[in-house]
């Protein structure tokens, strides 16, 4: 299921960070997982904070991504919880804020959301 997964995103093109594809997917209700392509070489990462991420709360705007990212930019912002979190009696909900190191992920801020 990764490499196909991985494989059909990535033949997308890039869609973050210059030369790399985000790839992700469902793995459950309220649950997600992600890759990170180098679309360059092939080599395929997957950070820790991205393998079974949490939505974990409602969003009062449907359209709001959970994660959120751009083809230029090494920014990636997590609605939720990362999947470290995910292991805890109480995750601590709310905007994930991460730069690409083009290795890891590296948290920059994080800010609270109510949960409704």
């Amino acid at each position: 299921m990764y490499r196909t997964n991985l494989r059909e995103g990535a033949s997308k093109g890039v869609n973050f960070a210059g030369h790399y594809a985000l790839v992700e997917w469902g793995c459950g209700a309220g649950c997600g997982d992600a890759g990170i392509v180098d679309v360059k070489t092939g080599r395929v990462h997957f950070p820790e904070e991205l393998r079974g991420f949490g939505v974990g709360y409602s969003s009062d705007d449907p359209y709001e991504e959970i994660l959120d990212y751009k083809p230029n930019s090494r920014l990636v912002i997590l609605a939720g919880f990362p999947a470290p979190e995910g292991n805890k009696t109480n995750p601590k909900r709310g905007l994930y804020y991460y730069e690409w190191t083009g290795t890891r992920l590296r948290l920059i801020k994080y800010m609270t959301k109510k949960s409704e």
